[in-house]
């Protein structure tokens, strides 16, 4: 006996998780006779809508949202096989929460204002690698933890171009 056929394969596969269209044929390709066939599978289960990158993007995002940012959502995503349309309208799907959501992370991983500069860069390189985008964890965020809080220092004349404006007077850490 030669095992379960390539369909058989399929649907157990498919029976534990959802799967993207490229993560299925990965896992089919040493048990398929030819890549002929291996495509007709994946059509076939793409037209039956029991193989959608769509849906495996939703609930992707629906379990990784509440611990991660956009950006990293994204580059999961993308490294899973969705095309680049797909993944655009599922993250629209979020709206605007992801500074709800990364001070929600925050507030789990440390619940309190840093004292130090070296802390704050410990706190932002904690949500940068989270995916949560620039401005979320910078100072320029909304967020009240990156207000006056941390930097008593008096805002610098106007005219210094924003990406040049340290986000406190203390020295950043090295």
């Amino acid at each position: 006996m030669t095992g379960p056929s390539l369909k058989a394969r399929a649907y157990q596969y498919l029976s534990r998780r959802e799967m993207t269209r490229a993560e299925l044929a990965r896992k089919l390709s040493p048990h398929a006779d030819s890549a002929e066939a291996l495509e007709a599978l994946l059509d076939e289960l793409e037209r039956l809508r029991h193989l959608s990158d769509g849906r495996f993007a939703e609930a992707w995002v629906n379990s990784k949202a509440s611990q991660h940012g956009a950006q990293r959502l994204h580059h999961d995503l993308a490294a899973r096989g969705v095309d680049a349309d797909t993944i655009r309208e599922t993250l629209a799907s979020l709206g605007d929460s992801e500074v709800g959501r990364a001070r929600e992370v925050w507030r789990k991983k440390f619940g309190s204002l840093p004292a130090t500069p070296q802390e704050k860069a410990k706190q932002i390189r904690f949500l940068a690698g989270r995916g949560f985008s620039w401005r979320t964890r910078t100072r320029n965020s909304p967020w009240p933890f990156w207000s006056a809080a941390m930097c008593t220092a008096p805002t610098p004349a106007p005219r210094s171009p924003p990406w040049r404006t340290p986000p406190c007077s203390a020295p950043e850490p090295r």
